[in-house]
């Protein structure tokens, strides 16, 4: 980090950008395409709901559920950025998780933790009526 350091025309063309993004009230996360969620970082975008901070909570119970019961396979609907699902691959090394539902977009390609333990569809769980 330099604060004196000059910022080129293309740079500064950019900043613009994700001022006005920012200032049209589009979500921080969703402006600089990532999400500090429990103890990881994720990919976001405009397609996928930011995960809520008190969705944590729900990780750690059911890393809790997951161990005390010894439960192997987990199932999430309406996966998103996959925030839920590939932080709780990550804390329970032994398990694997089936998700989909919307707009499927692990973060990084499914992060290298959950490879050969994920697989992923994509389904639209809604109906019109």
């Amino acid at each position: 980090y330099d604060p004196g350091r000059k910022l080129s025309p293309r740079q500064m063309s950019e900043v613009g950008r994700l001022l006005e993004r920012r200032l049209a009230h589009e979500p921080l996360d969703k402006v600089i395409g990532r999400r500090d969620f429990y103890k990881y970082r994720f990919v976001v975008n405009r397609e996928v709901l930011s995960p809520r901070p008190d969705s944590e909570t729900l990780v750690e119970a059911a890393a809790e559920l997951i161990a005390e019961h010894r439960l192997s396979s987990l199932l999430e609907l309406g996966v998103g950025s996959g925030c839920l699902l590939l932080s709780l691959l990550a804390d329970c090394p032994g398990t694997r998780g089936v998700g989909g539902g919307g707009k499927c977009m692990p973060a990084e390609g499914g992060r290298p933790f959950a490879a050969g333990r994920i697989r992923l569809f994509q389904r639209c769980f809604q109906r019109t009526f």
